[in-house]
């Protein structure tokens, strides 16, 4: 085939531009067969080296690479180009469903090596696109003919496309023709209720084939549903043994009928129908043995039952018997139904059946047996009491089976205790056991249907626990007459203890004989007690028999209630702390409370409750401090031989306020005027010693005075005293303002007796006399009397000394002097150099040091200075001359 070769050129190029190389091919390893035409060449092998020469344009044939590549041909796939698919029309309409798989081997003979695809348009197919995906169930388009094409690819990629032509034809096999197959259900799959059963209609394709003309050669299958007859998939194999699986109780089945020669369809239809009838379930029905009590053999059994517990619900049937000589019998059975010993079978028949060879049945068995009576004689209660509290006793079986049977034979005797469990027959003697009930049974050896029960009870009753009643001793009434009156049934539950009540019961007596005779008549509930003691005899005995008791005694009687009196409160005055709490004693309180009652007989007994005092808990000691004022305390006086004989009272704790002087002790009074000393507000009375009774009096010199408070609350008087001192304070007098270089500070001395406090604005003033951090500047500084006797102040002026000077005649800082030194003329001030020798003095009215001595300027160093004032003081410092 013709092929171009150039097409490999920007592979051989990679990337380098053709205008600068040229190519050549050829077809031999030496370069000497050129090929002239490399955009058209003829290859004359199946596979082939092209062999190619890379020329640089402007080498003149110097520069020159080599290369070669493989020419190979591949085979296109050999197809029929048009091939003809035929398919019945499912329903006369001109459209039926197409299995396009069919014509893979008309359409080539390798296509088990090849991929086949169809398409709707033969472009589609040329280039691949749009297959169609439902190639097995694909419908025609257009009516009765349709066209679609065939892409036949090989494993190298090549193909080539054919027509397929679908071709829709007319049945011929009747819609008349129609067989009905009917099956009962059958029980292979575990049951005969699925619907499921097994169907023979191979008789059906002679018929089929009688339809054709003889000698035609068909293909006739059958399958389960249309879409598999279409597509002719998954035909039935065995159409002799079929199970119409996934298709229960009813399905069609299709035949068609294809030509052996071309594969054309020349029948397609459902002409089958497999029905699976319902089998009706005979139930077993269990009839129980009866036994014969007159002895004649025979016995009216009560068949009302048979029927609904046969058919269970089930309707659309018939219900046939016979007996055991196979004997037709009533349907339904008589009611009752008088019979001996004999089996019978029922037939229940599907009364719907359309099946020609017969309808579904399924039969049973009815058994009747009738045999001898058995009777099973009472047996008397065999009672006990518990004698040693193991809840068992040991009876005597002696005459129990004989009495049991009364005489009959042949009969077996079993017994089971009260869970069921067997025993051993005949019972053991002594049978040691606790209560319980034990069922006889008697029966007949010939028919374990006859037989009879009874029972027979064993009873242990329990013997009761007599507990201890504690002894009882109350309080008398208010009226102290020494009777009161006590219900017995408040003991019971102590006598009791955790017995049952349900299981036991209980009586009182008044001596010892009576509480051991059950036929005693006990004392009434309520028993009328008159001395400190008398003894009481109780009885607790078991309900069922009163033979099994036990007995006990305690002691009842009548206790003294004392009276507490009210004693007097607690009224004290507080301590200087005046916490409102103080120590009491309150066993002072005991001879109010008992009030003439002898303490020997008697407790008293105090609490923070009256809660705590009624239940006698918590009780607090008699060394008590309160926790608030006023205070309750309540108190319990009871009777030493019954606590539980008191009365409570109560009385008040009050903690007074202490009067407390917290007034200044020192009063300052300015010179000429006069103060008024004031005492702490809030108390009933004052006393000073210069005769004044007001809480405020007004005093006009120093002197020493004496004050007392008191509050009075009735009974208690709870008072204090302070002693005062009046004391003269003037105004101050300012000695001296003085300032340091190293804080700009001022300190101001002052004179006077008062007590002051300074300011150098004349609004803010502080306690101490010194103020740090100011600037250089004029200041006026004041001295207040904190009593407010005057205020006074002075003009200052805060003088410093320059860190540094630069006497280099640029007009600044040229010179060195005190700063503000003019305000104080008389200054004296000398400049040394670091050795202590004398370079300068000056006057605070000069100009100031320019840095020269005799005339000559001196180096870049540290000088120090010295400032005599003129109030006397002498400061030192030190400063840099910088050139």
């Amino acid at each position: 085939m013709l092929t171009n070769l150039t097409q490999r050129e920007d592979d051989i190029l990679n990337g380098q531009s053709n205008i600068d190389f040229t190519l050549r091919y050829y077809t031999d390893a030496a370069f000497t067969n050129e090929i002239l035409t490399p955009t058209a060449y003829q290859n004359t092998n199946a596979s082939e080296t092209i062999y190619v020469q890379m020329e640089n344009v402007n080498s003149l044939g110097e520069c020159i690479a080599e290369t070669s590549f493989d020419l190979e041909v591949l085979p296109l796939p050999i197809v029929t180009l048009v091939v003809n698919l035929r398919q019945c029309d499912d329903d006369t309409d001109g459209f039926s469903v197409f299995n396009l798989r069919e014509v893979y081997a008309e359409l080539s003979i390798n296509h088990q090596n090849e991929t086949i695809t169809f398409h709707e348009s033969l472009l589609e197919a040329e280039s691949g696109n749009s297959p169609i995906t439902n190639e097995t169930v694909y419908t025609n388009e257009t009516v009765s003919t349709d066209k679609v094409w065939a892409r036949v690819e090989s494993a190298n990629g090549c193909h080539r496309t054919a027509e397929v032509n679908l071709i829709v034809s007319t049945t011929q096999i009747p819609l008349t023709f129609t067989r009905e197959f009917f099956a009962c259900d059958d029980a292979i799959n575990g049951t005969n209720t699925d619907g499921i059963s097994a169907f023979d209609f191979s008789s059906v394709t002679t018929e089929i084939e009688a339809i054709f003309p003889i000698g035609q050669q068909l293909v006739i299958n059958y399958y389960r549903n249309q879409a598999d007859a279409l597509a002719e998939e998954n035909p039935i194999t065995d159409i002799s043994n079929y199970r119409n699986m996934g298709y229960p109780n009813s399905q069609d089945i299709y035949i068609r009928v294809d030509s052996l020669l071309d594969n054309d369809c020349l029948g397609l239809g459902e002409h089958i129908t497999l029905t699976v009838e319902t089998v009706p379930v005979a139930n077993p029905v269990s009839i129980a043995e009866q036994c014969d009590a007159d002895g004649d053999g025979m016995y009216p059994f009560d068949t009302s039952t048979i029927e609904s517990d046969l058919l269970q619900g089930q309707t659309n049937v018939t219900i046939t018997y016979t007996d055991t000589m196979g004997n037709p019998l009533p349907s339904p059975l008589p009611n009752p139904f008088l019979t001996g010993t004999q089996d019978i079978t029922v037939r229940v028949t599907n009364s719907l059946s359309l099946d020609p060879n017969g309808a579904c049945f399924a039969e049973t068995t009815l058994s009747f047996r009738v045999q001898a009576a058995a009777v099973a004689n009472a047996i008397p209660d065999f009672i006990a009491c518990d004698d040693d509290t193991d809840g068992v006793f040991s009876f005597d079986t002696s005459t129990v089976e004989a009495t049991l049977l009364n005489g009959q034979t042949g009969m077996d005797v079993t017994y089971t205790d009260a869970m069921g469990n067997p025993l051993p027959s005949p019972l053991p003697n002594p049978f040691t056991t606790a209560t319980q009930t034990i069922t006889v049974r008697v029966t007949n050896q010939l028919s374990s249907a006859c037989f009879d029960e009874t029972t027979i009870n064993f009873i242990v009753n329990e013997v009761p626990i007599a507990n201890t009643i504690d002894d009882d001793f109350v309080c008398d009434d208010t009226s102290n007459d020494g009777e009161e009156f006590f219900t017995f049934s408040d003991y019971d539950s102590q006598i009791l203890g955790s017995q049952s009540p349900t299981t036991f019961e209980f009586f009182y007596f008044d001596n010892s004989a009576d509480a051991m005779d059950i036929n005693a008549i006990p004392l009434a509930d309520s028993y009328l007690v008159n001395s400190l003691s008398t003894i009481v005899h109780a009885r607790i005995q078991n309900r069922n028999n009163p033979n099994c008791f036990a007995r006990t005694s305690f002691q009842l009687g009548v206790n003294v209630l004392p009276i507490a009196a009210t004693p007097t409160d607690f009224d004290v005055c507080d301590d200087d702390s005046n916490d409102g709490e103080e120590l009491f004693s309150l066993g002072d309180k005991d001879i109010e409370v008992l009030d003439g009652l002898s303490p020997n007989d008697f407790d008293v007994k105090y609490y923070l409750s009256i809660d705590d005092a009624i239940q006698d808990e918590n009780q607090i000691s008699d060394d008590f401090t309160n926790t608030e004022t006023p205070q309750t305390i309540y108190v319990r006086l009871e009777n030493v031989i019954s606590p539980d004989c008191y009365t409570t009272t109560q009385f008040d704790i009050y903690v007074r306020e202490q009067p407390v002087l917290l007034m200044d002790a020192l009063w300052p009074i300015c010179e000429g005027e006069t103060v008024d000393v004031i005492a702490d507000a809030g108390y009933d009375h004052y006393s000073w010693s210069n005769g004044e009774m007001t809480q405020i009096i007004t005093v006009d010199a120093p002197q020493r005075l004496t004050v007392r408070v008191w509050n009075d609350y009735g009974n208690l008087i709870c008072e204090t005293e302070k002693t005062i001192t009046v004391t003269q304070s003037n105004i101050a007098s300012i000695d001296t303002v003085d300032w340091t270089q190293s804080q700009n500070s001022i300190t101001i001395e002052v004179t006077g007796n008062g007590d002051y406090e300074y300011s150098i604005d004349g609004i803010i003033y502080q306690d101490s006399n010194t103020f740090n951090n100011l600037l250089l500047d004029e200041y006026t500084v004041y001295v207040r009397d904190k009593l407010g006797c005057g205020t006074v102040s002075e003009t200052v002026y805060l003088l410093g000394a320059p860190k540094f000077f630069t006497p280099n005649g640029d007009g600044n800082n040229d010179t060195w002097q005190i700063i503000n030194g003019f305000v104080e003329p008389s200054n004296t001030i000398r400049i040394f150099d670091r050795y202590g020798k004398l370079l300068k003095q000056l006057s605070p009215t000069d100009i100031g040091w320019d840095g020269t001595f005799n005339g000559n300027m001196l180096p870049t160093n540290d000088y120090w200075f010295t400032v005599e004032r003129q109030n006397g003081r002498t400061y030192t410092g030190h400063f840099t001359l910088k050139r």
